[in-house]
């Protein structure tokens, strides 16, 4: 989804660009500032989705962050960025929405 939002974003950019040079139709500059917020709302999607998650059983922590790779493996985490494996209780990791036949109403 992050991806079609982006491209929609640059989609609008480009035909606005073109009708502005094109036509001299500067009343679509408004699409232009559009385009830029749909591509920066699917880069901010892009972003927050891609973010690794990580089980780390050496140090009991379950992490959500982005390291830089000259970061050190033991420092601390960040507040906020992970938590003790012993606070959780439960966890669900989907990694795909599947719809069995029937579920919305096709009985086929």
């Amino acid at each position: 989804m992050a991806r079609q939002v982006q491209l929609g974003g640059l989609v609008v950019i480009t035909l606005s660009g073109w009708m502005i040079v094109k036509r001299h139709a500067y009343s679509l500059m408004v699409g232009i500032v559009f385009g830029f917020v749909f591509f920066a709302v699917g880069t901010a999607i892009n972003w927050f989705m891609n973010i690794p998650i990580v089980f780390d059983r050496s140090r009991g922590l379950f992490l959500k962050q982005c390291r830089k790779p000259d970061q050190d493996p033991t420092q601390v985490p960040a507040p906020g960025a992970g938590i003790s494996l012993n606070q959780i209780h439960a966890i669900q990791l989907l990694t795909k929405r599947v719809l069995s036949h029937g579920v919305q109403g096709r009985g086929d």
